[in-house]
């Protein structure tokens, strides 16, 4: 069942209402009530929350909410997230997925290890989904709809399945690995569903554990909820998931006007004569419909209403998904970070860094919820917070000893050259304290960057690098000790920035990004190795590619640093004027130098098969002594020795 894309039909800026899964459900006879082991309510103990007594109470104060914030920006579609509203007699219904093709396994050739690299992550012990993961005996990835299997052994793909339909258009699918079972995660943009004898396109969020175990994988367990993904973690072989859904409202085309006023009077309509049951979250297991009863629906004193996340439990192997331990609140979500005690949902209320023009400083706030995972495996509200400016990504938070730190920007980096009434941007790291039922700010230092914004940011123990760019890139250094007194000791102003760091040894930190004039244009990818052993880095080496960039800027997944080697793989996309090639660049890490000793280049021929180029982003892994590149087409392994390459093999297709 589904949502909109983040920027359809939509409401500007989130709430912070929380609701659980227990009590009845207005969902319809058939629809299950999710959650009963929560009924009590228990961990909704915190005095910002309040629950509702009834569903007609629920119904009304959530019209009233989402009436309240109505603007032009619903009217338009210009918010950030908001409700369902597409309708069309002449959809198709899509059809349903095909099941696991045959596949041979054999092993022959090179060899499996128990030493191989995982997927670059933020924490260590928190996996996070990808399309790429080995258990030093098979590959598995997933290229276009399908789940493709390798034997390390031989290089041979042995076996695939098809999560789904080959006719439908799957972006952004990721999976875990644990034992025999591989869960697969996507937003399907495809997807139907029916609610009150309509038909509505939208997006669903398709959850499908699959068996590996035998020669031929099978579907094991499928999980559809009404909404989409915002990102999950697994911690011992349980996933934590995010989800986000929205409420379905019927409005005919032929009411759809670009009038503002017209648009407002459709929208006042639709919300005030809408039932409890078009709020709602809902979703499937295995074909059993379940939704959030709205008796445990609770509400902070400012809300929207309009979007609500739900975080979901599953096992990825061994088990069921029972009802999938449902808990959601009633914001928006943007991004997670997770430790192995706790999760975090953020949400960004000024949504800065997309089109929208700039705002005021004390417009934008990030609002955190934090959910721990404690005896029963199952989340509980453990506080929320809010933090001034809008976040970069997961890597702006980090967790440690009883206190969350969080790097974020305030203002318009942009701001000298329009007129923004002189509020220019500057960043800020705050420190919040964590207590049972509240997060509280201890510290804060700010004042990073001035005209600028952040590019990266780093925790390494009880200090943060942060890098803010414009025209220059200045790499700081914040002591974090003392909580409650956090201190820049340290500002290095390079040309270029880093997009992403990584540390790489005692004392030493990499970073990948682009080189820049000094007027900050870019000229491509630049791998640079700091050390951060003193209170200020210093620049040790610095690697240049000309015309180019890296995924890793955008995804740290494609990162891998193998430790025992001190190898770097980083992806390379570099163009010229006759074209462009992409290829997987090697970096060793030896006397405090960078020194490249390798380039894996895919050679798939000219009957290389272009359509598939965007389905699988690069991607590296080592298993023993054999480092595997994975593109769109197949895998090459080679050997770390010689760079050698030993074998390579296409994918599986139709």
């Amino acid at each position: 069942m589904k949502i909109p894309p983040r920027n359809s039909l939509a409401m500007a800026a989130a709430a912070t209402a929380l609701l659980i899964a227990a009590g009845c459900t207005s969902g319809g006879d058939d629809a299950r009530i999710a959650g009963d082991i929560n009924a009590d309510v228990d961990w909704l103990d915190n005095a910002v929350l309040t629950s509702y007594d009834s569903c007609d109470e629920a119904l009304s104060s959530l019209q009233k909410a989402a009436l309240d914030n109505l603007d032009d920006d619903l009217a338009y579609g210009n918010g950030h997230s908001g409700p369902i509203t597409l309708y069309d007699d002449d959809m198709e219904v899509a059809e349903a997925p095909a099941g696991a093709e045959e596949g041979a396994r054999d092993s022959a050739g090179l060899e499996a290890s128990e030493d191989f690299s995982e997927t670059n992550v933020a924490e260590t012990g928190v996996d996070e989904p990808d399309v790429v993961k080995t258990n030093g005996h098979q590959i598995f990835a997933l290229v276009g709809n399908s789940l493709q299997i390798a034997d390390a052994s031989s290089g041979e793909v042995v076996s695939t399945f098809e999560f789904a339909d080959s006719s439908l258009h799957i972006w952004g699918a990721s999976m875990f690995l644990d034992g025999d079972s591989v869960m697969i995660l996507y937003n399907d943009h495809d997807s139907f569903t029916i609610r009150d004898n309509t038909e509505m396109a939208a997006q669903e969020l398709v959850i499908k554990r699959v068996d590996v175990s035998a020669e031929q994988p099978r579907l094991d367990q499928e999980l559809r909820f009404d909404g989409g993904l915002v990102d999950a973690r697994m911690v011992d072989g349980q996933a934590r998931i995010v989800a986000t859904s929205h409420p379905y409202f019927n409005i005919p085309l032929q009411e759809k006007h670009w009038r503002p006023d017209v648009w407002v009077q459709t929208w006042e309509g639709v919300i005030s004569s809408s039932s409890i049951n078009e709020w709602l979250p809902t979703y499937t297991i295995d074909g059993d419909t379940y939704q959030v009863p709205c008796q445990a629906l609770a509400h902070p004193q400012e809300y929207t209403g309009m979007s609500m996340v739900t975080m979901l439990t599953l096992p990825v192997s061994g088990g069921t998904f029972g009802d999938g331990s449902p808990v959601s609140i009633a914001a928006e979500a943007e991004t997670v970070y997770g430790t192995s005690e706790s999760v975090y949902v953020v949400n960004g209320r000024s949504h800065f860094g997309t089109w929208m023009p700039p705002v005021h400083l004390s417009d934008q706030k990030t609002e955190i919820y934090r959910f721990t995972y404690e005896g029963d495996g199952l989340p509980s509200f453990a506080g929320e917070s809010e933090v001034p400016g809008y976040l970069l990504n997961q890597y702006s938070l980090n967790e440690h000893e009883g206190y969350l730190r969080v790097a974020t920007t305030e203002g318009d980096p942009w701001a000298t050259f329009w007129d923004s009434e002189g509020e220019v941007s500057e960043s800020t790291v705050t420190v919040l304290e964590l207590g049972d039922s509240q997060m509280t700010e201890v510290g804060s230092v700010t004042g990073l960057g001035p005209e600028e914004r952040i590019y990266a940011v780093r925790f390494m123990g009880d200090v943060a690098y942060v890098v803010t760019f414009r025209d220059t890139d200045p790499l700081y250094t914040v002591d974090l000790s003392v909580p409650s007194e956090p201190r820049v000791t340290g500002e290095l102003k390079i040309t270029g920035y880093s997009a992403y760091l990584h540390p790489v040894g005692e004392g030493l930190l990499l970073g990948v990004g682009q080189e820049a004039s000094l007027e900050g244009r870019i000229e491509g990818t630049l791998v640079s190795l700091f050390d951060v052993s003193n209170d200020e880095a210093t620049v040790l080496d610095q690697y240049h590619v000309p015309n180019s960039y890296s995924s890793v800027e955008h995804d740290p997944h494609a990162f891998l640093y193998w430790q025992p080697r001190d190898l770097v793989a980083i992806p390379i996309d570099q163009w010229d004027r006759i074209g462009s090639s992409s290829y997987m660049t090697l970096l060793e890490i030896s006397d405090e130098e960078l020194s490249p000793v390798h380039e894996v280049k895919m050679d798939w021929g000219t009957d290389a098969d272009s359509a598939w180029d965007y389905e699988l982003d690069m991607r590296s892994i080592v298993i023993g002594d054999i480092l595997w590149t994975l593109d769109s087409q197949g895998l090459v392994a080679t050997d770390l020795d010689s760079y050698d390459v030993l074998t390579q093999s296409e994918w599986k297709r139709d």
